[in-house]
């Protein structure tokens, strides 16, 4: 939160810390790796206090029982594992309070919500998805949206309750990254299959507005995020 360290998740099995003053790499974190697709590593957060980094990804052998790590950031000691889950987790977010970690997961196994102290008991899930969900963010009261390849945006309160039916939104089928703008009044989204940036309400999910995106010419921005003002978009 106070923009010391940064974490960057990788296919090549490490998570790496970063000093962000002087961009520096700090530490390798290594979670357990095997053959082909084990180790694998493409969800990462760090707490708001910078002390704890959680790391997901391919994480098994069989693709049927994956794991969150959480490492100490300073020392990069591993300290503690969410382990059963039943698909790669796909991206980690964690609350502005520092108090709850949530995770996207692969194939049809929604999102899950986490105590994010030991025994990282889970508090809640949202099984109800039919395909990938890729990304899951918090705005600064605690509230969620996430992303799923069934082409629909969700948005809970902060116990993981929907507080809209899901909804499509306009501008490509798959949606990729959904992020909240700083204030929380606004969604920015990314498409997976398309150059569109939409933002719609962070209140209801209706439209407000797509991006002038011609520039971009063929490929995707799938990958969205503000400016801390608010008066930006990254994609």
């Amino acid at each position: 939160r106070a923009g010391r360290y940064g974490v960057s998740a990788s296919d090549d099995k490490t998570s790496r810390v970063w000093d962000l003053t002087n961009d520096k790499p700090l530490l390798t974190l290594r979670v357990p790796v095997g053959d082909d697709q084990e180790g694998k590593l493409n969800a990462v957060a760090i707490s708001p206090d910078g002390n704890t980094v959680a790391v997901g990804g391919w994480t098994s052998a069989a693709d049927a029982s994956e794991n969150i790590y959480f490492f100490d950031r300073a020392s990069g000691r591993l300290s503690g594992r969410v382990s059963g889950l039943p698909n790669v987790v796909k991206h980690l977010a964690w609350s502005p309070d520092g108090r709850r970690l949530a995770a996207a997961l692969g194939d049809s196994n929604g999102v899950r919500l986490y105590g994010a102290q030991p025994p990282y008991t889970e508090l809640a899930r949202d099984t109800a998805y039919e395909k990938d969900s890729y990304s899951i963010s918090f705005d600064r009261n605690g509230r969620l949206v996430s992303t799923c390849e069934d082409g629909k945006l969700r948005l809970y309160d902060a116990n993981l309750r929907l507080l809209v039916p899901p909804r499509p939104v306009a501008g490509g089928s798959d949606p990729f990254f959904a992020r909240f703008s700083p204030d929380g009044s606004r969604i920015a989204v990314g498409f997976n299959d398309s150059t569109t940036v939409a933002i719609v309400s962070g209140t209801d999910l209706t439209p407000r507005a797509t991006l002038d995106t011609r520039e971009a010419g063929k490929g995707n921005l799938g990958i969205v995020t503000w400016s801390a003002d608010g008066r930006r978009i990254y994609a």
